[in-house]
């Protein structure tokens, strides 16, 4: 491999490059790629080419956060509202209890589908 020439240096954004620019600064060819050696050296240098596994929340946590979302406060303003007028207590405890209910699955359907993502990308079955 031939050293990087000094005016390759990268002074803008990977994505804003000439392929051939790119090329260049990676010191890698766009018929060939890397040598074989080249790659399990650069593997060794920098790691594995992949992303860190988001933190996974417990599905506590995931409950707990509902209440930072903005609808939660609207079925809060509801609920006072409920209790103003004349409806009963249970009218907004089903409210309440429904819409968390609700949250809550939808936080969980996304906490699934990020591990099934996380266990493809390992290459495990999820």
């Amino acid at each position: 491999m031939q050293p990087r020439p000094p005016d390759l240096e990268v002074r803008r954004p990977w994505h804003a490059l000439p392929a051939t620019e790119a090329l260049a600064v990676v010191e890698s060819d766009d018929d060939r790629g890397l040598t074989a050696d080249e790659a399990r050296s650069r593997l060794e240098r920098h790691g594995p080419n992949a992303l860190p596994a988001p933190e996974l929340r417990s599905l506590v946590s995931v409950f707990l956060g509902q209440f930072k979302s903005p609808l939660i406060y609207l079925l809060f303003v509801a609920a006072g509202l409920a209790l103003v007028m004349p409806f009963g207590l249970e009218e907004v405890v089903i409210l309440g209890a429904v819409a968390s209910l609700v949250l809550w699955v939808e936080e969980l359907r996304k906490l699934v589908v990020r591990r099934r993502d996380r266990a493809r990308t390992r290459g495990a079955s999820p």
